[in-house]
């Protein structure tokens, strides 16, 4: 450890890190070799980060959910601990839930939000002020664009590409005001499909594999494999590219 006094517990264990004095390492929480840790960064209890991972500065990792009555969905009584795999890259005032897990070579961008239990697959990168909520499963080498906002319970499989600003949902009901698990259904976002800039996606639908959505589309209903959509609502104009 190189740093000059940097607040780690004692039940923490620390490699050969570069650990800024304002990183703080809560109990449990593992840093493995060759991490390196700049200003204000926080590591909560029985977080793991492997070999290699850099976290820029007032990143917050493993942070457990908390919920007032305000909130709808309950929350899980256990969550195991954060792991972000080998020679990942955290941006700037980022923020990673307990109970998620992120792969080897991710790049999650500046003021990202991870919620609990999602999984981030190997080399994907996720950009600048992205939203992933709970739940969420997101493949290899994908690549999620700025200010997107990713529903929970949502499935994206390797190699999907989405543009900036698009929208998920994952509940038709609304009106209601209450959360039902059985109801509640992200997008489907089958392999290599592309998604435009601005489109949003409803609940339940699913993005056939190597399919096209353009640019500010409203996608409604499923979209086949290999085929592109585009309008509002979004219709099938052809094949895909």
């Amino acid at each position: 450890m190189t740093s000059s006094s940097p607040n780690v517990h004692a039940d923490a264990r620390v490699g050969r890190a570069s650990l800024h004095a304002s990183v703080v390492v809560r109990a449990g929480a593992t840093i493995e070799d060759g991490c390196q840790l700049e200003e204000n960064v926080v590591v909560c209890e029985g977080t793991m980060l492997r070999r290699g991972v850099h976290v820029m500065p007032g990143a917050v990792l493993g942070r457990p959910p908390f919920a007032t009555a305000a909130a709808t969905r309950p929350l899980q009584p256990t969550l195991p601990p954060l792991e972000i795999g080998e020679g990942s890259v955290i941006g700037s005032n980022a923020v990673i839930y307990r109970g998620s897990r992120i792969g080897r070579e991710v790049l999650i961008g500046d003021l990202a939000a991870l919620r609990e239990e999602c999984e981030v697959g190997d080399r994907t990168l996720i950009g600048r002020a992205v939203t992933v909520n709970y739940g969420t499963k997101i493949g290899a080498r994908c690549k999620i664009m700025d200010l997107t906002h990713l529903t929970g319970n949502m499935l994206l499989e390797d190699d999907v590409f989405v543009s900036a600003h698009v929208s998920s949902a994952n509940d038709n009901r609304m009106w209601e005001g209450k959360y039902a698990e059985e109801s509640i259904h992200g997008p489907i976002l089958r392999r290599a499909c592309s998604i435009g800039l601005g489109a949003v996606l409803l609940p339940g639908i699913e993005i056939g594999e190597r399919a096209v959505v353009a640019a500010g589309a409203v996608v409604t209903r499923s979209v086949p494999p290999g085929k592109m959509v585009m309008g509002v609502p979004a219709r099938v104009t052809g094949d895909a590219p």
